[in-house]
């Protein structure tokens, strides 16, 4: 979903299969971070080392991006903590950009050698830190090593939160024999 920006323009993450028509200029296929103006006229896209699905405009109007990466996903290498064993093992992730997306602020990857193959929700915290909500497969790296009954085809749900440039704090597990996810949205 496009988030409303100050000047009435939007912000979307998108995923674009082919690059063909909208991408008919870029070098790569992927995740793009695109700026539309009040009519969804593109005025900029950003290639974004991450499936974003939750965007987050600060007060200082920098823009973070919650999702999940990988190591194929990853070009550039600025993800440089990822878990994952194989090149398409993701991560729960989460980056900070200027204003237009230019620079990278800061990017961290959170996850084990198992999958966490889903973020469902991440906002800003009172302490200008990140809550996030997702579910892992896994049991190390930043993963507390314990589930119970681990089970590779199980996931289990995750919290976690971060301070202001994203290093963690506590990471909390629900967990159970069977799978558990988180299901909707964090309010606070």
């Amino acid at each position: 979903f496009p988030v409303t920006i100050e000047s009435g323009d939007y912000l979307a993450t998108m995923y674009f299969g082919a690059k063909d028509y909208f991408l008919n200029s870029d070098t790569s296929t992927e995740n793009y971070l695109v700026k539309f103006d009040n009519n969804f006229n593109v005025i900029w896209k950003k290639y974004i080392p991450l499936y974003a699905t939750k965007i987050i405009i600060l007060n200082d109007r920098s823009i973070v991006l919650a999702g999940l990466t990988t190591k194929w996903l990853n070009k550039g290498n600025i993800f440089k903590d990822i878990h994952g064993t194989d090149i398409y093992s993701a991560d729960l992730a989460i980056i900070k950009y200027d204003l237009n997306a230019q620079n990278v602020i800061w990017a961290h990857a959170f996850g084990s050698s198992g999958a966490e193959d889903q973020l469902y929700d991440c906002i800003q915290s009172s302490d200008n830190g990140f809550l996030i909500t997702g579910q892992t497969r896994g049991s190390n790296g930043d993963i507390p090593n314990n589930r119970p009954c681990f089970n590779p085809f199980a996931q289990d749900a995750v919290v976690l939160k971060t301070d202001s440039i994203g290093i963690v704090q506590w990471v909390k597990m629900i967990i159970g024999s069977r799978g558990d996810v988180p299901s909707g949205s964090i309010v606070k």
